[in-house]
């Protein structure tokens, strides 16, 4: 999902992850199905390439003050094109070799990705829509019908830009950093990105998305990257009216059949993964969707039951694990589908516990740092931050992330995760009931990974907040969160 398809958009979150060993007394076994692997992406596309340097370094800081291990970054297209809106590529223009773009076309990507590396945060790369006229074969679409070989161009210039080794000038003090992670389009199931949808009553852009991934991979092993992660799919959590939905839409892109039979001459796909982004507007995660079609994380399972078909019709080269890259809870002032600034802290909390105990699921993601302008014709209000800049609660609660669960009648399970660095931190869980002073639960130690979990009383009325202390002698301190039943 995006707010509009024209400037460059993105989204985002959880950091490798293993199962938790904790004193057996006091803290809950972690199951052995919990994630080993699961890192953290932040999309904060907007907030990055519309900033000024100062404002860029700050947020910069601020994502890896928060813990996060990779930066996701959507590249619209037409924005680094020459002469975008022209029907015919321009004359003597080569879009595979980096140099001949416009001067300055890639500095905020530029300095995007010098300032990750200096924090060491990755970034993952997604040349998408809109664009430019002379790339479509109607030489007048932002939208539809993109040529494959101009893409497998782009990707093959990115490639080279950011291989490691390439000095955008003369005066570059050093080259610029080599990025590893990269995926084709973004939500290319939504019209508002990729069209068209359907041809003749039938779903076209899983077909036309085939052809767009292999020339991105193509290009990408042209200019030395075939042995970097590439994720295929970026599906939104539904089609909408005018789109595929996610698990149609990955049966025409492996050449699958609706009972999962591969079509003749559909050679395997291969992608490190499936990136999908499961929101649940105006749902708790955890509650199923009227929309049949659509798959939220609380149907996450669906998407894994249509991989490993897939795989077992051998239409990928191995069984795709499913990487989370662009999610978020809505928040009031959106009316229609935003939740309170509260509800939004124990919706995130449960959204990444989820993700954390599928061991199927590589990545958990955060989309927006700062809320949408109002006046975009559909505002996210995702981010930790309104779009004034005043932090939100979850600002706080986000690198030191907190769930209570009701399990049974009479008791709760506290899970948490500490995200900035690498552990074992220690930890202070309290605990009050109505607004008076705050009683201390238990001291603990989290994993190395920054997770912990345990069982405690429930009350009614009870509220609980995680604090620690980090290395450098930072102090976290999490919102009071209430418990949930799911």
């Amino acid at each position: 999902m995006t707010s509009q398809p024209s400037p460059p958009r993105g989204r985002a979150l959880a950091r490798a992850v293993g199962a938790i060993c904790l004193l057996a007394l006091l803290l809950e076994p972690a199951g052995a199905s919990a994630s080993r692997s699961q890192e953290t992406i932040f999309d904060a596309t907007s907030a990055l390439f519309a900033a000024s340097p100062a404002e860029r370094k700050a947020r910069l800081n601020e994502l890896d003050s928060l813990g996060v291990d990779t930066v996701r970054i959507v590249l619209g297209w037409r924005s680094v094109a020459p002469s975008p809106g022209r029907s015919r590529r321009p004359a003597g223009f080569n879009p595979a070799d980096p140099r001949d773009y416009p001067r300055g076309a890639f500095a905020s990507l530029d300095a995007i990705v010098r300032g990750a590396a200096v924090r060491r945060m990755r970034v993952l790369l997604a040349p998408s829509s809109p664009f430019p006229d002379w790339a479509t074969r109607s030489g007048r679409s932002r939208l539809a019908d993109p040529i494959p070989a101009e893409l497998r161009r782009l990707f093959a210039a990115l490639g080279r830009r950011y291989s490691g080794h390439f000095r955008p000038s003369q005066g570059a003090a050093s080259p610029l950093p080599r990025i590893r992670r990269w995926s084709a389009l973004n939500e290319p199931n939504q019209a508002i990105f990729l069209r068209p949808q359907y041809r003749r009553g039938r779903p076209y852009s899983p077909r036309l998305y085939r052809r767009l991934f292999l020339a991105a991979q193509k290009g990408l092993a042209r200019a030395g990257h075939g042995n970097d992660l590439l994720l295929i799919g970026e599906t939104a959590p539904s089609g909408g009216r005018t789109g595929v939905d996610p698990i149609p839409f990955l049966r025409g892109v492996l050449c699958l059949d609706a009972s999962f039979r591969r079509r003749p001459g559909c050679a395997p796909i291969r992608a490190h993964g499936w990136a999908h982004h499961p929101y649940s507007l105006g749902l708790a995660p955890f509650r199923s969707s009227p929309n049949p079609g659509l798959v939220n994380l609380a149907e996450i399972g669906r998407l894994h039951t249509a991989l490993r078909r897939a795989a077992a019709a051998r239409a990928t080269s191995r069984r795709l694990p499913v990487y989370i890259t662009e999610y978020g809870v809505q928040t009031r002032p959106d009316r229609r589908f935003g939740v309170s600034l509260a509800r939004q802290v124990v919706y995130l909390a449960a959204s990444e516990f989820l993700a954390w105990r599928d061991p199927r699921i590589r990545s958990y993601a955060q989309y927006l740092l700062h809320d949408d302008p109002p006046h975009f014709e559909f505002s996210f209000t995702t981010g930790l931050r309104l779009n004034s800049g005043r932090a939100k609660p979850s600002r706080r609660s986000f690198p030191i992330t907190m769930l209570v669960r009701r399990v049974g009648r009479r008791s709760v399970r506290i899970w948490g995760h500490v995200r900035p660095d690498q552990g074992p931190f220690p930890v202070e869980v309290r605990q009050r009931t109505g607004p008076g002073p705050s009683a201390m639960l238990r001291r603990l130690r989290t994993d190395r990974r920054g997770y912990f979990s345990f069982r405690s009383r429930y009350r009614a009325g009870r509220r609980w907040s995680a604090e620690s202390r980090l290395p450098g002698g930072r102090s976290l301190a999490g919102p009071y969160v209430g418990a949930l039943r799911f």
